[in-house]
């Protein structure tokens, strides 16, 4: 299955990514336009962030309720310092047979736990601008229980992304969303103006007034692009770092995740209460089959424990 890499603009981008891990072709993929899912949508890996129509937290709504300069929003979440939070999470992959009209094929659903640790040395030098990192620590596969589940013979060809990405044995290769990833939030990346794709058409202050009512911008996650990781291998071998903006002094870590928390009971800084989140990229399959994109999505809860509290 052929698989290319775009970028769309509006916080969804594509990547394009082979189905035998070869290589991978980017081109603008631009959700926010009438134009956005055309010819160009067959990165099987595009990313339509922040615009992506799959999730719940469709940053398309004009009744946004998120805080730094809302003048709906009536009380800032509350800011949280170091600390610690006990993670109770899920992902989902939407394949659709066509994103432009809603047509959903099917998806894979997926429950994981994990904590996430929150300081100004939380990844060390690998990420000095992340002051978070999450690491999942056990995943269980709960599509076949989920009423659109996909049967990945008949309905993927074979092509089984999910396993690829969320599968923790060491025996698979990629395991991109198994591995350590990366928090910034979102009021260190608007102060520090940071980039999230190479060409500047999409920032932090690009989702600072975009989400659904009743939710605010919070984080972005970064996964680590390491060879061998499926990410890695899109674009022709280029990989998501070919459109993705790394942060200042972490080439290796590329913004993959955004997140939202619910006013009133999630907070900033460090993560406590409950967040959705989607991601800036999708995946594109352009080789005739019946699924021609797939987008990614997902909840958790977290508990947070304060630096220095005794357990």
């Amino acid at each position: 299955m052929n698989h290319k890499l775009l970028i769309l603009l509006f916080l969804m981008v594509a990547l394009s990514v082979c189905g035998c891990g070869a290589g991978q072709r980017l081109s603008n993929d631009d959700d926010s336009s009438s134009a956005d899912d055309s010819s160009d949508d067959d990165a099987t890996d595009d990313d339509d962030s922040a615009d992506d129509d799959d999730s719940s937290d469709d940053d398309d709504s004009n009744n946004d309720d998120e805080v730094h300069g809302d003048d709906d929003t009536t009380t800032e979440p509350e800011l949280l310092g170091d600390g610690s939070s006990q993670l109770t999470g899920t992902w989902t992959f939407h394949y659709w047979v066509d994103r432009s009209s809603q047509e959903l094929g099917c998806e894979q659903v997926y429950e994981w736990t994990g904590v996430a640790s929150f300081n100004l040395n939380a990844l060390g030098n690998s990420c000095l601008e992340c002051s978070g990192s999450i690491e999942v620590l056990n995943v269980v596969d709960r599509t076949e229980s989920h009423p659109e589940g996909c049967n990945v013979a008949d309905d993927l060809a074979g092509i089984d992304l999910g396993d690829r990405l969320t599968n923790p044995d060491p025996a698979n290769p990629f395991r991109d969303f198994i591995f350590p990833q990366g928090l910034i939030t979102r009021d260190y990346g608007l102060d520090a103006s940071l980039q999230l794709t190479n060409d500047g058409s999409i920032n932090y202050q690009t989702f600072a007034g975009q989400g659904p009512a009743g939710s605010f911008f919070s984080h972005v996650g970064y996964l680590e692009e390491l060879e061998g990781r499926y990410f890695d291998s899109v674009n022709s071998g280029d990989g998501l770092s070919l459109l993705a903006a790394a942060p200042p002094g972490a080439p290796g870590w590329v913004p993959f995740w955004r997140y939202y928390g619910l006013l009133g009971e999630s907070s900033l800084g460090a993560m406590s209460g409950h967040y959705f989140y989607s991601s800036l990229w999708a995946v594109s399959f352009g080789d005739g089959t019946s699924i021609t994109s797939v987008t990614f999505s997902g909840e958790l809860d977290a508990v947070f424990t304060p630096q220095g509290s005794a357990s």
